[in-house]
This record gives C-alpha cells, sequence and structure tokens, in this order.
C-alpha cells in the first residue's frame, strides 16, 4: 500500500470514528429530552449560583428532572414543574410574596408556582427571618412571622437542608408519583421458615406529643403532627397559633399545649 493510500484509509478511519460520536451524542441528547418529557420537573429557585446538591441529586433524578433559576435555562413551561425550591428566601423576598409585589424575576416565578399549586419547599437554613429570632423586637417578629405563616399556609414547607430531599421523595410518594426510570429490583432474599410462636402482647398505648419550636404555628406543622398520629402539640409559651392551625387541631383533636403545662384556647 502506497503512503497516499494508507493516508487516506487513516482518514477514512478517523471520520467513521467522529461519525459515530457525533450520533451517540445525539441519541443522548434526544433520550435527555424524552425524559423531559416524560418526567416532572424539580425547580430550584435562587438569586445566587444553582445548589448543585439537588440538581445532581442521583435519587431525585430518578422522579424528577431538575432546573434553575432565575437563569436562561429555566424550563419557559412550567406545567412541566412540579416541584419548586426556594433558596435565598429573605426578609424582603418572603414579605413580597406574602403580599403579592412580584417585582424580580426570583418573586415573579415563585409567586407564579405559587398561583399554579406547586409542591413547595425551603430549608430552614435558607429562610433568613429564623437569624433573628432572639434578636427582633417581639412584636415586629410576629408581624414577619404572620407573613412566613401565610405562605406555610398557602403550601410552602420548612423543613431542615438535611432532610429537604427525603421530604419531596416521601410527598413525592404519597401524592401517587412513581419512578420514571426504574433500577432493577434487587432479588428476593431466601425465606427461612421458623417454628411459629406465640405473638407478643401489644405494648401499653403512649400518647404522643410533638413539639414545636416555631415563633408561629401553622396549619403545615399541625397536620404533621396529625401524621404523626399526636395527641397533643407542645409550643412555646409566646407562640403564635394561625387560626387554620386551629382550626385543623380541634377537627383532629389534637391539643395545643404551651410551655408551662398550660393548654392554648382553640
Amino acid at each position: 500500500m502506497d503512503k497516499e493510500a494508507m493516508i487516506d484509509a487513516v482518514v477514512a478511519r478517523v471520520a467513521e470514528k467522529l461519525a459515530a460520536l457525533e450520533q451517540a451524542d445525539a441519541s443522548r441528547e434526544e433520550a435527555k429530552a424524552v425524559g423531559r418529557e416524560r418526567q416532572p420537573g424539580l425547580l430550584v429557585i435562587s438569586r445566587g449560583l444553582p445548589r448543585q446538591d439537588l440538581l445532581r441529586s442521583e435519587r431525585l433524578a430518578e422522579y424528577f428532572y431538575t432546573a434553575s433559576a432565575p437563569r436562561k435555562d429555566h424550563p419557559a413551561n412550567m406545567d412541566t414543574v412540579q416541584v419548586v425550591v426556594l433558596y435565598d428566601l429573605t426578609v424582603g423576598n418572603m414579605v413580597k410574596l406574602a403580599e403579592g409585589h412580584c417585582d424580580t424575576p426570583y418573586t415573579a416565578l415563585a409567586a407564579r408556582a405559587l398561583l399554579m399549586g406547586k409542591r413547595m419547599y425551603a430549608p430552614r437554613e435558607a429562610v433568613e427571618l429564623y437569624r433573628y429570632e432572639d434578636t427582633a423586637p417581639a412584636a415586629y417578629y410576629r408581624m414577619l412571622a404572620e407573613r412566613l405563616a401565610l405562605l406555610e399556609a398557602s403550601g410552602l414547607t420548612i423543613c431542615p437542608e438535611a432532610e429537604l430531599e427525603e421530604r419531596i421523595l416521601r410527598d413525592h410518594l404519597e401524592s401517587g408519583g412513581c419512578r420514571i426510570y426504574a433500577r432493577p429490583a434487587a432479588p428476593p432474599a431466601p425465606v427461612t421458615a421458623e417454628p411459629s410462636r406465640p405473638a407478643p402482647e401489644p405494648p401499653a398505648a403512649e400518647e404522643i406529643v410533638v413539639t414545636v419550636t416555631k415563633r408561629a404555628l401553622t396549619e403545615r406543622d399541625v397536620a404533621d403532627a396529625a401524621a404523626k398520629k399526636a395527641a397533643a402539640v407542645r409550643v412555646r409559651s409566646d407562640c403564635i397559633l394561625t387560626e387554620l392551625a386551629k382550626e385543623l387541631a380541634k377537627r383532629q383533636g389534637i391539643r395545643i399545649v404551651r410551655d408551662g403545662g398550660t393548654e392554648a384556647r382553640r
């Protein structure tokens, strides 16, 4: 084989390899597009850099496609988004949302999600108001806490950041959500027959009391206590009780007890 023929052969092989790589890239993009059409979306709204822990979570990727905003790559169609996570919930953004003043990309997207009934979450560490719980004047803090309670009553769930991923997945599955790309199930463990034993007698029922340390008790807090089959919710002596929280506690037969042992009036 002469030199020119050898060069032509090498060029042909390189061209074949490049064509194969381009086809593989196109297939991956097509699969990603199909996944977005089939999976509900999880949108992270933050003022700064996107939160990579959620966007890169393998567990969340089994149920959602993820995106961040306000950025150019956020989904134009909010209809495909099912879950919204709010970071950087400053006092200013919180008050604007509660009062319907949505004049920034952050508050406009968050308000739209609220109006469309999306499941919304905020890590407790991202809520600026909580940083001033021990320093702000009580009356001023109470006024701001009422704005936050309004957002919670409208569907915003606040929980520690370490529990956020688990809470999102639990709520998704409890609402009938399913995994789009399921991993292969592990083979069942072998069952070993054991001699029958008399069933142990159930222990005596013990009253469950849930403690809430926030400055405002919301309907969501009472609903969480009801899910745990709690008989009472213990709150701070100066805790603000929202009307929705009191009504739900009355319907569920849950007592609200302030520190010191006095039962809060419903």
